[in-house]
């Protein structure tokens, strides 16, 4: 786990990132001086051991923030064992769509022998290779396997319901599964951004969740980055740690392309070829995979100049 207060033109913003097995030790981090009322407050509402129930109206909505997970322990056997309801609702995001994924390409250059080219050989002529001292190259596209960085938004503002948290991680899942399937490797981060109702001061919590020739594991991937449970307990804990009083509400989640270019500068975010916004309806999640698909095969094609090349 790496935390840094990264400073940037009219502010600065602090980058906390992890590795997904470090997402249960955000639990461990004490807030600063500034914030052990709101967290005893927070303890307080999840029932964790040393701490009471809260009374600020939480256990009213305990459902909509949390689902059907009543506390801080019961969250953490979730990330530990899974939630198999969660992958299986994310992966059938794909059904349908392997058809319209292209293969990754790439133009290689290919060396022929013959008796015409572009550099002649003498050493070949000695050999008595006539019909074959002349050297040439040619561009073939070959089937190739890129590593795509994916970056996929991390949560919402208070307004938003369990369910809701629940589109945007589904709709990695199932683009890491489907490009995956059509023969790229994929690397996935799930990053929250919270500007703190300001323009110099913010936060980021990046999880790196999947390495490149990592088997996806969607039970064990949607009990980090699609359990609303996951977010409203580890990422609040994390900020109470941060630098900075944390205001009422704590603070607002915004879009994560606002904030990501800060840890990218600082060199703490690989820069992405795919980012997925904010999803909080099965829609949405559906148009950033097609959205994120048909910028692939933009890309593809952009990058391969098909004059003169031979396909094999």
């Amino acid at each position: 786990m790496q935390m840094e207060k990264v400073q940037r033109h009219g502010g600065s913003t602090w980058v906390c990132t992890m590795d997904v097995h470090e997402v249960p030790d955000l639990a461990k981090l004490q807030p600063n001086k500034y914030n052990t009322d709101k967290y005893a407050l927070l303890m307080g509402r999840y029932g964790a051991e040393g701490h009471q129930d809260g009374n600020d109206g939480f256990l009213d909505k305990r459902a909509f923030y949390l689902g059907d997970l009543p506390n801080l322990e019961a969250v953490r056997e979730r990330f530990d064992t899974g939630w198999k309801e969660g992958g299986e609702r994310a992966t059938k995001l794909a059904d349908g769509l392997i058809d319209i994924v292209s293969q990754p390409k790439s133009i290689r250059r290919r060396i022929r022998w013959g008796d015409d080219g572009d550099e002649f050989d003498r050493e070949r002529l000695i050999d008595g290779h006539l019909d074959s001292a002349w050297r040439s190259t040619h561009r073939q596209l070959a089937v190739a396997t890129p590593i795509i960085n994916i970056v996929t938004a991390w949560g919402g503002n208070s307004n938003r319901s369990h369910n809701e948290l629940f589109w945007s991680g589904a709709a990695a899942i199932a683009l890491v599964r489907l490009l995956e399937t059509a023969g790229y490797q994929t690397t996935l981060t799930s990053v929250c951004t919270n500007d703190l109702h300001s323009s110099d001061k913010g936060l980021i919590v990046a999880c790196r969740v999947k390495q490149a020739g990592e088997y996806l594991r969607p039970d064990a991937v949607a009990s980090t980055i699609c359990l609303g449970a996951t977010y409203r307990t580890y990422l609040f804990l994390a900020w109470l740690a941060g630098p900075w009083k944390m205001p009422s509400g704590l603070g607002h989640h915004c879009e994560v392309d606002r904030l990501l270019p800060h840890a990218i500068d600082a060199g703490m975010i690989q820069a992405p070829q795919i980012v997925i916004p904010n999803c909080f309806d099965e829609m949405s999640a559906k148009n950033a995979v097609n959205n994120a698909l048909a910028e692939l095969q933009a890309a593809n094609l952009a990058a391969i100049d098909m004059r003169g090349v031979t396909t094999t």
